[in-house]
Order: C-alpha cells, then structure tokens, then sequence
C-alpha cells in the first residue's frame, strides 16, 4: 500500500530542480501512506513529474522502489495496492522468457501492461490498486482505479497543466489549483455525508470513477475516460440469474469464491491479521483466514465504556471461538473526542460518517502489531443486511396504489404535527419517516429521502444550490426495488463512503486493509444470486450466514444488528457543547457565508434542548467547519 502523486506542466518552462522542488513538497504529504521509502521521476522537458511514498507489503528489497521504470524503458509507473494475482500473471510473462529483477507486483503489472497493453492488462488484474503509468514512445499518461473503488485516485485538468494524487492534499498544495469549493457538492455533502465521484469539494477537481482509465494524449492536451468495469452493466446482466440445484450448491459456490477471495488476500512478506467486530461478515472473513493459516490470526477490535455502542464483547466470544490471536482495547468517550479535531487532516474534503472515529482507532490497533489488516466490508451491501432494503419495500408497495394527491395531503398532515414529538427511534418517530414516504412521488425519491441525512438542503443554504434529488436509483437497471437499492449502494455508498472511510483511517496509520468480500468475482456472484438467497426465513444475508454456521455456532451470532456506532449525539449536547457552539457561531459561518446561521443556530438549540435529534445535520456542519479552518481559512 503506498500513495503517489504527480503532475504535467503543459507550459514546460521549468527547471528539474523546480519541478523536484514541487514535487517533494506534494510528495512529503503521502508519508503517512507510504513511511519506508520515497522516490521521484522527472523529465523536465516533457514537463513530467511522478512521486511516490512506498509502504512496503510485497518485495520488501530495493527491487520494489517507484517510481519504476520498465525493463525496455518504455514505461514509467507509480502504483497504489495489491494485485492479488500477480504471481499467475507473472508465471505467464516467463513463459514468454520474460526474467523479472525482483518478486514485487509492481514489475508484474508494468511488464504485463508494456506485452498487452493497459485495457488487457486491467481487465486482468484482481486486486485493488490506483496508478498512473507514463507511455514515454506514445507521449500518452494513464490514471487507472479499480473496479470496486477501494483505492482513491485524485485528478484536476485546467490551464496550468494535470496534477493528481492519491488524496486531495497533494493537490490542494501544489500551488496549480484555485481552491474554490463547489457549492453543489457541498450541498451533496450534507444530504449524504460525502460526497460522489467523479465530484470533489472543489470546482475542476475530480475522482476519477472505479473502474475507469483516464488516457491523456500529452502531445494534444486531450484526454478521454473509458470505464473497463462499470457496475451498472453488471447489474444489467443480472437479470440472467444464477440457478442451483439446491440452496447447499449456492452456498458452496460462495464458499469456493470467498475461500479464493481471502486466500489471495492473505499473501504478505510482513504480518497480517484482520478486524473482527463479532457480526457476520467480519466473522466470515476471520474463520476463512483461520481455516488456511497454520498459527492463530491476529484479530483486533475496538471496544466503548460506553457500553450502549459496545460490540467488543461479541467479538471476543467469536475470536475465543476460533482460536484467534485476539487484541481488543477498550477506547474511553473522551479518547474518541481527542481525536475529532484531528480528522480533516485525515479526510481532506469534507466526510460526515462518525463510524470513521472508530475506524481509525482500530486501525491504530492494528498497526501495532501487523502491516496488513483483512475487513468484512461490503457484505451488507452485496448480500441484503440492512433492514432499510426491506422497510423501504414494503412502504413502497403499501403506499404506491394510493393516489399520490391524496397520499401528499396525508403526508403533510402527519408533518405538520409539533417537532418536540418526532425524536428519532420513537413511535412518532417512524410516523415522521412514514410521512415522508407518503409526500414523495415515486420510489426512487421516497428512497433517497430515507438515505439522506438532511433533504431541506435549499433552507440550510444561503447560497443557491442544485436542490434536485441524487435520483440514481432509477440508473440501476433492474426492476425489483431491492436490487435497485443495492445497486445504488455499490456504485454511491460503498466507494464514496465505505472505502473511502476506511481507506483514510487505515492509511493515518499507515495501516493496509483488504476487502475480500469487494472481490470484483464475488461482486459479480451476489449480483446474479436469486433474492430468495439473500433475504430468507425473515433472515438478511441469509446465504452468508449458513456459510458462516459451518465454522460458527448461531448462538453466537444471531442478535440485532448494531454497526460501527459513535454517541455523537449525546456528545454535541454534553462534552462536545462548547466545542460545536464556538464553530458553528456567526462569527465561524460568516467565514464563509453558505449556510444559513439562523437554521443552524435553531437546530443546535433544539437538539440541545432534547426537542429534535439534529445529529445529522449538525455533525455534518460541524465536520465541514473543521475542515475549512483546517483547509481553507
């Protein structure tokens, strides 16, 4: 796991001194991703510079290094990830009489991308990774992202020339772009707590989109973006589901992808272990490991005193369970407060999911002890283990045969009864949620206002914003409602915050973390497994759970779900008060001027005062606040 960045100067009027100059200040800022080794590759008359920070997982020798330069001279890469197949690829290429100098995947890809070309070569590998790779006979540049989205990829095109980086703050501090926030995106921010790609908080700066290849013709100061994956298309071909003779062939079928999944996951020429919470899929991933490893894997989990948002002790009776080497630590409200002023150094544009502050400490937990870290994520999203999918189902189809002007009228009726009633979690509660549901014309803007955090975007802002709905539910190409949902999830959630949550918090640690469940094979799978596999006996994830349960007992797994909880909530009436009152005073907003301070003002007295839960809205505030005293003031 490692972090690049680089640029191209289209006016090519600089020394190499200057350009190295540059490109070591952008360069220092991926330390943290990359602690044991730096390198940089100039042409100062092309006008090219590549950098890259190396943490080093595979090939620890010096034959590992980046930039790397191919054996013809051809091609020049720097690279970000784990190609998991690297050794069959690589097996192939000596077949050819091909002699590689070291055993780092990086050679692998970069001789493999010189005999088969870059579109070839990407639709062959598996792994996550990012990476430019220079064409120096073709004068042409590459950015590739993986399939999925695990590893980020950063890019901004104007006047001055391309830069990009595997985070914004290589950009942000190159000097060769106008740090002027997109307002739209922000908005964005704050209905969702992130923010899409290809969109960045900034104008003229973007993520490239997973599954894509950004070619830029250096001679003609062109470029195209073609996508060699693209998600949706897999979701279209879904409606070609997979048939089994029995559920028992469907399991083993997804037992023979995960085992090969984790398998490839777990080779590293340094230590490895892997978080467990306790729930399903973490709990997959940890006895697959255990079932291939001749010694107890590490596993590590991060517990609250408060015991309300605890989930240490589920997975201590998994880890006692299969034996693991288990480490668990315990963090106090107050450590997880300490951290907060911290995180937009971390994340540097604006991220509004709190899940991130445990995260990061079971990460730091982590990295204590090994380099690389195994992680449950996206099980929930491929395989139906939010209740959501099934509430906003069935709202859908009580409400859908009344006619919409009456189900509105009804709506705003229930609306209109007094806020101190409508707490979170309550039965008045839910009768707000159903009301909204009610006001909302079709499914696919009755879901986005259930996913959202905050839907009254155009009274929070000052300033005018694109109040139009995210509507890309309807983009899934599939008719069930279900599907649709979790096809939304693949393409929005899951890189833009799942992924990018965990990558940040692993990397401030320097920390390297693999997603086998994300396996773009798996992926495929679960999008041509049958519903009824998924959902069944009143059980989401059913398919993963009997999988499990040859390895687990379902005494020690079937409970409520609780996730990666943080009492932000109650902080923000209590320690945090003084803190959120000071930074999101007239004084702190009129920085800016784009939100409205009356609302917030109003909000913040209100879920002070126990009246209405804001947490959403405020905690998004609150983070962006942050960031812009730590990015932009």
């Amino acid at each position: 796991m490692c972090g690049f960045t680089g640029f191209i100067d289209f006016d090519r009027n600089s020394s190499e001194s200057n350009y190295r100059t540059v490109l070591n200040r952008m360069n220092d800022l991926l330390t943290h991703r990359g602690p044991d080794d730096d390198g940089l590759w100039v042409d100062e008359k092309k006008g090219i510079a590549l950098g890259h920070r190396r943490l080093s997982i595979i090939d620890l020798s010096a034959d590992g290094h980046q930039p790397m330069i191919s054996q013809s001279g051809r091609f020049v890469i720097v690279y970000n990830g784990e190609i998991y197949n690297y050794k069959e690829i690589g097996e192939r290429l000596k077949k050819t009489g091909f002699q590689f100098k070291g055993h780092s995947d990086t050679e692998v890809i970069l001789e493999y991308i010189e005999r088969h070309g870059i579109y070839r070569a990407v639709e062959d590998f598996i792994g996550m990774f990012a990476f430019a790779v220079l064409d120096r006979r073709e004068g042409k540049l590459y950015l590739v992202r993986d399939r999925i989205g695990i590893k980020p990829l950063f890019y901004s095109l104007n006047s001055s020339g391309l830069t990009f980086a595997s985070e914004l703050k290589p950009i942000m501090e190159s000097g060769k772009i106008d740090k002027k926030i997109d307002v739209n995106s922000l908005s964005e921010f704050f209905r969702y707590r992130y923010i899409c790609a290809p969109n960045t908080i900034f104008e003229n700066v973007f993520k490239l989109y997973p599954g894509s290849v950004f070619e830029y013709d250096i001679n003609n100061n062109d470029h195209t973006i073609n996508k060699y994956w693209d998600a949706k298309k897999v979701f279209s071909q879904s409606s070609k589901k997979s048939t089994y003779s029995s559920k028992n062939e469907a399991i083993e079928a997804l037992k023979n992808q995960v085992d090969d999944a984790v398998k490839g996951r777990m080779i590293a020429d340094v230590p490895l272990g892997a978080f467990l919470s306790g729930g399903i899929d973490s709990s997959l991933i940890v006895a697959t490991m255990q079932k291939f490893s001749n010694n107890p894997v590490n596993t590590f989990a991060i517990g609250y005193e408060n015991t309300k948002y605890n989930e240490a002790t589920h997975a201590k009776e998994v880890a006692n369970y299969l034996g693991t080497n288990h480490t668990e630590l315990y963090v106090s409200d107050k450590e997880a407060r300490e951290i907060i002023p911290d995180l937009p150094q971390m994340w540097d544009e604006p991220f509004g999911d709190s899940s991130q502050i445990p995260t990061y400490f079971v990460s730091k937990l982590a990295k204590k002890h090994v380099t690389v870290s195994l992680s449950g994520d996206g099980g929930d999203e491929l395989f139906g283990g939010y209740h959501r999918y099934y509430n906003a189902n069935d709202t859908w189809n009580k409400i859908k045969r009344i006619p919409y002007p009456l189900r509105k009228r009804v709506g705003a009726v229930l609306k209109s009864i007094p806020d101190d009633t409508m707490r979170a979690g309550t039965f008045m509660g839910r009768i707000n949620k159903f009301s909204m549901a009610l006001a909302e014309p079709t499914k696919s803007k009755m879901y986005d206002n259930w996913r959202s955090g905050w839907n009254d975007i155009e009274g929070l802002f000052n300033v005018p914003v694109n109040g139009d709905r995210d509507n890309k539910l309807k983009e899934i190409p599939v008719d069930n409602f279900i599907e649709q949902m979790m096809g939304l999830d693949l393409i929005a959630y899951i890189p833009n915050d799942i992924l990018t949550k965990v990558d940040r918090a692993s990397m401030a640690n320097s920390l390297e973390v693999r997603v086998p469940l994300l396996d773009h094979r798996i992926v495929e799978f679960a999008c041509k497994l049958p519903l009824e596999y998924k959902f069944s006996s009143n059980q989401p994830k059913w398919i993963l759970r009997q999988l499990l349960y040859q390895y687990v007992p379902p005494k020690l797994l079937d409970r409520p779900k609780m996730g990666f909880r943080t009492p932000v909530e109650e902080w923000i009436k209590g320690p945090l008060k003084n803190w959120a009152t000071d930074l999101l005073s007239d004084q702190e907003l009129s920085k800016h001027g784009f939100l409205n301070n009356e609302f917030i003002h109003h909000a913040m007295k209100q879920h002070i005062e126990n009246d209405k839960d804001f947490t959403s809205v405020l905690w998004n505030a609150l983070m962006f606040q942050s960031w812009y005293n730590c990015w932009m003031d």
